[in-house]
């Protein structure tokens, strides 16, 4: 007969005390911490542009966007501090004539144009369907 250690109740107590405070901090307070410091840079980045250093701090950038780390996975890009590279050096761009072309339409809620149009055609499947 084989003897099973016990389990205590202390590691379920203290598992049940821990878990909430991490979860929180996990996914709460870090991300939200990030995109914080995240926009504090793109601020500091326009502020160097707007005292005539964008040239130089793209230089800078470009030197550094070299040892980047990629970002891989949501976790790690959520509680990256600092915007990709690319990123900071489009915004320190000037806008250009043709940039409206060149830009994809906002992700966002569809219009109510949009919204009766998908629900008219999804009526519409619903009753072919039934027929």
């Amino acid at each position: 007969m084989a003897i099973r250690p016990r389990v205590g109740v202390l590691p379920i107590v203290g598992w049940a005390i821990a878990w909430a405070p991490w979860v929180i901090t996990e996914f709460i307070l870090a991300p939200v911490s990030a995109a914080t410091q995240r926009r504090y840079e793109y601020e500091a980045d326009a502020a160097a542009s707007a005292i005539g250093l964008s040239s130089a701090l793209s230089s800078a950038l470009r030197k550094l966007g070299a040892f980047e780390a990629g970002r891989a996975g949501w976790e790690r890009a959520m509680v990256a501090t600092h915007p990709a590279t690319e990123l900071r050096l489009e915004a320190l761009e000037r806008p250009r004539s043709d940039d409206a072309v060149y830009q994809e339409r906002d992700l966002g809620l569809p219009t109510l144009k949009e919204l009766s149009r998908i629900l008219r055609s999804a009526a519409g499947v619903v009753v072919r369907a039934r027929q």
